[in-house]
């Protein structure tokens, strides 16, 4: 009787600890799971199904990797309302990817504490038919380890630590931790919203100093698909919305390599290419890749061996206030397409902006104090541009800046003089100047004219330092207000005295009469014909009603 009261009571216990909701994982087999599940022991194959909320944790020490066909990580197609949070590793054994986001299902958190790692990494499919909807990662939040682990990745391999097929999209993509690759670390041919980086991105696959043949980050490069397919669909541009950087982005060339739509780079950190171009913006011409910038901000460095940006689509604003350097022979910039506008402070201070290729419609240099504004050399150059002083800028009275350009001439310069206005309040002639030969100018500025005097006389000529002479709003306000009064009350006296004197046996009165107002200051007269009708009520309380009618 005893033992079977134990039996049953080890069976309650039981019950009451199992969890039907947060399913286990285990080893040798495929994991098909419709709810949360926890890996708390190295198993393999997680494969997420349905579209019910669900939680797949990976615990600290624990290892996923691939089985039977399956990847150590599958999301499948149609499943939705997935958090995935790895705080151990998911490793790829084999050459496929090591996690699967299939078409049209959506994960809403995916959070990378730990290391993912394999061939192909992190790869979002999709269907290429017209109408087709993506596989989607609202927030991917890497602070741990992500690489792509191919030793000799073929010119044509799609490989990538993290790959975006067509119509594919990350809403929100942060990185403080590592991701690397051999080849191309983010591929991305669908929409990454907003991308912050402030760890790193890098071709540096083994994380031994070494930079291997690739990319960090190629944006809608696709050389394959027809053009005519492109043109078929309705569908927003590949893009990056806004590209955050404060870490390091480094590859050996190319290290932002966009045939597509980047709306906005700001970068206070570094990108770096060890051989050509730290930022290649390319049109093909193809009617596939076009390559447009909206906006590139730089206050931190950007760098390569051999042109650091190198543009042959659209870039429409470039504001520099960092570093922007070729560390070999070629450029700070090598145009040769088109380029809107520029701002440039980077130059007195350190080493001067170089540019070749066509010149930006609009230059303009922000001047921060005698020592530090910008330069740019010229060299190999097309085109004109319009010159002028950033708004921002803080210039100092009767100063030369010496050799803000070079290797540009006269004829390709409008704009050579102007009015610039401190945010102390200080207004300032400038104009260019040649400076030693006809392709190097100096900015020069004339003495500082103080608009604030003016501006108080303006408001009260009363005021110490003011003329009778100035223009005196107060007074004007003061005196437009006193005849406006003077009106008033002549109106207001007609108004009271439009009654009867006189009123019948029935107490009532009728009259017509005229009026005429003359005012001399200001001078107006103003005619007009009156009807009154008045009720005497008792000795001491009457009422009447007029209408005035102007003649």
């Amino acid at each position: 009787m005893i033992s079977k009261i134990r039996i049953y009571f080890l069976f309650i216990i039981l019950l009451l600890t199992f969890d039907e909701s947060n399913a286990s994982c285990v080893d040798g087999e495929v994991n098909y799971t419709k709810e949360s599940l926890t890996a708390s022991n190295d198993c393999t194959a997680i494969f997420v199904q349905d579209k019910e909320e669900k939680t797949i944790t990976i615990n600290s020490g624990i290892t996923v990797t691939d089985f039977g066909g399956k990847k150590p990580l599958n999301i499948n197609k149609g499943s939705a309302g997935t958090t995935v949070i790895n705080n151990g590793s998911l490793i790829e054994t084999r050459s496929t990817t090591v996690i699967l986001v299939g078409r049209n299902s959506t994960v809403e958190l995916f959070e990378n504490n730990g290391t993912i790692s394999g061939s192909k990494g992190i790869k979002m499919v999709n269907r290429t038919g017209a109408g087709a909807n993506w596989g989607h990662i609202k927030v991917f939040t890497n602070t741990g380890t992500l690489k792509q682990t191919r030793d000799i990745p073929d010119p044509t391999d799609d490989n990538a630590a993290i790959w975006v097929n067509v119509w594919g999209k990350i809403t929100e993509l942060n990185n403080s931790g590592s991701i690397r690759s051999s080849w191309q670390t983010i591929n991305n041919f669908g929409i990454i919203e907003n991308f912050n980086n402030t760890g790193t991105i890098s071709t540096d696959r083994d994380d031994d100093g070494t930079v291997d043949n690739g990319k960090a980050i190629v944006n809608a490069r696709d050389t394959e698909t027809p053009a005519s397919w492109y043109a078929d669909q309705s569908f927003d541009k590949r893009k990056i919305g806004t590209l955050t950087n404060s870490g390091t982005i480094e590859a050996t060339v190319n290290t932002i390599h966009n045939t597509g739509l980047i709306e906005t780079i700001n970068n206070s950190g570094n990108i770096t290419a060890t051989g050509n171009r730290a930022i290649y913006n390319k049109n093909e011409n193809d009617g596939r890749n076009f390559g447009e910038i909206d906006t590139l901000i730089n206050s931190g460095t950007i760098s390569a061996g051999s042109h650091a940006i190198h543009n042959t689509g659209t870039i429409t604003t470039i504001i520099n206030t960092g570093t922007i350097v070729s560390t070999g022979s070629g450029y700070s910039i090598k145009n040769e397409g088109i380029i809107t506008n520029l701002t440039n402070s980077q130059g007195a201070s350190g080493s001067t902006l170089t540019y070749t290729g066509t010149v930006p419609t609009n230059y303009n240099i922000r001047v921060n104090s005698a020592s530090d504004f910008g330069k740019i050399a010229f060299t190999s150059i097309t085109g004109s541009l319009n010159f002028d002083v950033d708004s921002e800028s803080e210039l100092a009275s009767g100063t030369t800046y010496s050799s803000i350009m070079t290797g540009i001439s006269s004829g390709s310069i409008t704009g050579q003089s102007g009015t610039h206005l401190n945010a102390t309040g200080d207004r300032f002639e400038w104009s260019l100047e040649n400076g030693g030969d006809a392709t190097t100018w100096n900015l020069v500025t004339e003495s500082a004219q103080s608009i604030t005097p003016p501006t108080n006389c303006s408001i009260n000529s009363s005021l110490p330092g003011c003329t009778s002479d100035d223009e005196d709003i107060v007074s004007t306000v003061e005196l437009g207000m006193n005849n406006l009064t003077n009106v008033v009350n002549v109106n207001f006296a007609h108004m009271n005295t439009y009654d009867c004197d006189t009123f019948g046996e029935n107490g009532m009165c009728i009259s017509l009469g005229a009026r005429n107002t003359k005012i001399k200051n200001p001078n107006s007269e103003t005619k007009s014909l009156v009807f009154v009708f008045g009720k005497k009520l008792s000795e001491n309380y009457r009422f009447a009603v007029f209408s005035s009618f102007k003649l």
